[in-house]
């Protein structure tokens, strides 16, 4: 049983970095069978080996609250449309009704989703084989991935630099691409400074990270991009400071010197671009025909704030703030109505309440507590390694949701996200795996809970 678990974990991961967004069978995409699958396994595997919930760990005990949160609020709130949601739901040619059921259990089956990705990775991965396993099933889909775009990018554009100028075919999102590459080049770069590997697999190691990163050039998405870099600046902090020797610290100069090189070579070929990439960033007036970032951010806060005051203690529902999206956002000359704020934490507010934040608070405390404790305890390099890395996205990802929207409990409503949360979910169950996995030489589990 565990064995073709781990064959569907494996397979799942594959077909989220290799299958295209937009495939679709009896009128469902490939990805939300396939992820949303994971919620109902899990539940499988949970009532099979008979586990009540003490068993459970902490971080699925705050997803579980979480879940109650949302039921009770889907319950207690009701779609009364106003004026501008019933042009909405007109315009989309469905009823009120069956718009606030769909968002409904898209909102439930994406929490289940989430839950049962971690639970079924930190169940399933019993010893470090199995680790070695998935990473290399994510870093061979991840290399494939990535050449795609690179072809594809060079075919339709004729290889040159600029924003919004194509679209990724396997995930037809700019921002979800960065996502998967992300996480693909910062594993990449964990192992090659944790000098486990042989010779041969350093070199296909280093195919994928300089695949991930020219990958991740061609996509002109600039808070990515420091995620991104701020995910393999803690990532080299925290392994310097696991395995502080002569060998760590020159590996991790010799990384910093190429990455450094790299982005000065980018930022000299494209400054006129980058340049007016980022002063848009410090610049708080936007034009006739673009709102800028600043005002486009505030004004989105400020709705997303209201609506929560509005609907302090329950929100108005997991999934449901695009239906209560009527202030436009002004993007090159056209009005247009966003899914969320683009903040997490506001958006976690507004659909949520304060008992959905509390649960937010809690599932970010009990994983940072539980990666810190398998990072203390894990002593091989190779599970160390990806240990730091998942650990480096983890505080990154919390760090962002007060900027963007949030990978952790991601909207229910965009479909790409969804399936990105799911993989970066599966790889904190696998931290959490590695925790309960003995070291070697010592019979005793690494640490988490």
């Amino acid at each position: 049983m565990r064995i073709c678990l781990k064959q569907v974990i494996l397979g799942w991961v594959a077909i989220c970095l290799l299958a295209p967004g937009g495939l679709k069978a009896g009128g469902a995409t490939i990805l939300d069978v396939t992820v949303y699958a994971m919620g109902g396994l899990a539940l499988l595997h949970w009532l099979s080996e008979g586990q009540g919930l003490k068993r459970l760990q902490t971080v699925e005990k705050w997803l579980l609250y979480l879940l109650l949160v949302v039921t009770v609020s889907y319950l207690y709130n009701s779609f009364a449309p106003f004026e501008e949601q019933k042009a909405f739901v007109t315009f989309l040619g469905v009823s009120s009704e069956f718009l606030y059921l769909r968002l409904c259990i898209y909102g439930l089956m994406t929490i289940l989703m989430i839950f049962g990705g971690y639970h079924l990775a930190a169940s399933i991965m019993k010893t470090p084989e199995d680790v070695r396993s998935l990473v290399k099933v994510i870093l061979g889909c991840g290399f494939v991935n990535a050449v795609v775009s690179l072809i594809y990018w060079g075919v339709v554009t004729g290889a040159t630099l600029d924003r919004y100028n194509f679209t990724p075919p396997i995930e037809g999102s700019q921002g979800i691409h960065l996502s998967y590459m992300s996480l693909v080049g910062i594993l990449a770069i964990a192992l090659l400074i944790s000098g486990e590997l042989s010779w041969r697999q350093r070199c296909f190691v280093w195919l994928v990270a300089g695949a991930c990163c020219l990958s991740m050039l061609t996509v002109i998405v600039r808070q990515a991009w420091v995620m991104f870099l701020a995910s393999v600046a803690l990532l080299f902090l925290l392994y310097m400071a696991k395995f502080p020797s002569k060998s760590s610290r020159w590996a991790v100069l010799y990384l910093t010197v190429l990455l450094a090189v790299g982005v000065g070579a980018a930022v000299s070929m494209n400054r006129a671009l980058l340049a007016e990439l980022f002063l848009d960033v410090i610049s708080v007036s936007g034009t006739d025909t673009d709102q800028g970032a600043w005002l486009m951010r505030f004004a989105l806060v400020q709705h997303g704030i209201d609506i929560f005051l509005a609907n302090p203690l329950l929100g108005v529902g997991f999934g449901h703030y695009i239906a209560y999206s009527t202030v436009p956002v002004v993007i090159s000359g056209y009005a247009q109505y966003v899914s969320s704020p683009h903040n997490g934490v506001v958006t976690i507010l507004a659909e949520t309440g304060v008992a959905g934040f509390v649960c937010l608070l809690g599932i970010s405390g009990a994983l940072l507590r539980q990666h810190y404790n398998v990072y203390r305890r894990c002593r091989t390099r190779y599970a160390a390694s990806v240990v730091c890395a998942v650990f480096a996205l983890l505080i990154v990802v919390i760090a962002a949701q007060v900027i963007s929207n949030s990978l952790l409990l991601p909207l229910p409503t965009e479909r790409s996200m969804t399936q990105s949360s799911f993989i970066i979910w599966l790889m904190f169950g696998v931290v959490a795996a590695i925790g309960r996995m003995p070291e070697p030489g010592t019979g005793t589990a690494g640490g988490g809970s």
